[in-house]
């Protein structure tokens, strides 16, 4: 009976310390954040959002969330413009300067958020307090951006009088993308901390430099368009408004790119028949004569019994049909996206 009641005794006081200790947990005093925020975190020297969860993590995601719709009227989505930030990193066999190898893993890390101690209610609820320290924001956006005008600079430097402009004006839309968010970012820095504006003010002057080399290559877009034979002379025009369409200007001769075609009629004659089997291909290449695209087709033969003229009459509107329905999709897919 003895070693029952202690027994008994012991659950007992097992019980209520377990209660205690559970209660010590839920219970905990509430940081200060959550009953004096504003004397804590001061508006005019923080930026703050809050956020519940049943977990820390959960609660710490609504209190980004929340701290992110600060920025929305200059940036429409926070999560985008990271990711876009993450885009203009170095890739890994890149050299990197010191201040870009930080590692930046989410949000919370790009726009320099910091959380103060989670606060778990009596029910478990968690209680998460996100801010930006409005003095260090500068800091913390100077890296961002400074990562951008890198991206832009070395681009520039290497596309801005490229005698490729095909290739330049890419990796220049590439440059124009980092300026713009480098503007971007400037803006969210300044408003954060509107006293930092003077510190931002030059980078205004990238874009419009970016711009004048995008301009500058779009302006070396020629090409020259040449044909063979005559008799299938349409296949020029039709290929000369691909060409067009894709951004460039159509020379004569001496276009910085060439878009040549080939015709091959396999020409022969029976007794009865004048027969072509034609072949067709198109070359879209550059001065050095690399191919940036092309297209061929091969043709059954067509007999015609008056002349060899006259059987390719009877084949050019089909050649022609798939010529200008398959060339230029080909030609797009190639090097689209220049205009």
């Amino acid at each position: 009976m003895d070693s029952i009641r202690r027994g008994n005794e012991l659950r007992g006081r097992f019980v209520f310390l377990f209660v205690f200790c559970t209660n010590l947990v839920f219970a905990q005093e509430a940081p200060r954040w959550v009953t004096r925020q504003a004397a804590v975190y001061p508006p005019d020297k923080y930026l703050t959002g809050t956020g519940e969860g049943r977990t820390e993590e959960e609660a710490r995601i609504r209190a980004l969330a929340q701290i992110s719709r600060f920025f929305q009227t200059t940036v429409n989505d926070t999560q985008g413009l990271f990711y876009s930030y993450r885009e203009t990193l170095p890739g890994p066999e890149e050299k990197i300067s010191t201040s870009q190898q930080s590692v930046v893993t989410s949000e919370a890390d790009f726009f320099g958020v910091r959380f103060a101690e989670t606060y778990f209610e009596k029910n478990g609820t968690a209680r998460s307090l996100a801010y930006i320290d409005r003095e260090e924001a500068p800091e913390v956006y100077d890296l961002r951006i400074a990562a951008c005008l890198t991206q832009v600079s070395e681009i520039l430097n290497r596309y801005e009088n490229s005698p490729h402009p095909m290739a330049a004006i890419k990796r220049l839309q590439a440059a124009r993308e980092s300026a713009v968010l480098a503007e971007t970012l400037a803006g969210i820095a300044v408003l954060i901390n509107p006293g930092a504006a003077d510190h931002y003010r030059g980078i205004t002057a990238i874009l419009p430099r970016v711009d004048a080399a995008i301009d500058a290559s779009r302006v070396r877009l020629t090409a020259g368009v040449s044909i063979n034979d005559e008799r299938f002379r349409s296949l020029a025009h039709y290929a000369a408004e691909a060409v067009k369409n894709e951004g460039f200007a159509i020379t004569g001769n001496g276009g910085v790119y060439t878009l040549e075609i080939i015709v091959t009629p396999n020409e022969s004659k029976t007794a009865n028949n004048f027969i072509v089997q034609p072949e067709i291909a198109a070359v879209f290449k550059t001065a050095d004569g690399s191919p940036v695209a092309s297209w061929y087709k091969a043709y059954a033969a067509v007999r015609h019994p008056h002349s060899t003229d006259a059987a390719v009459s009877r084949v050019l509107h089909t050649i022609e049909h798939n010529f200008n329905a398959e060339f230029p999709l080909e030609l797009h897919k190639a090097i689209g996206g220049l205009r």
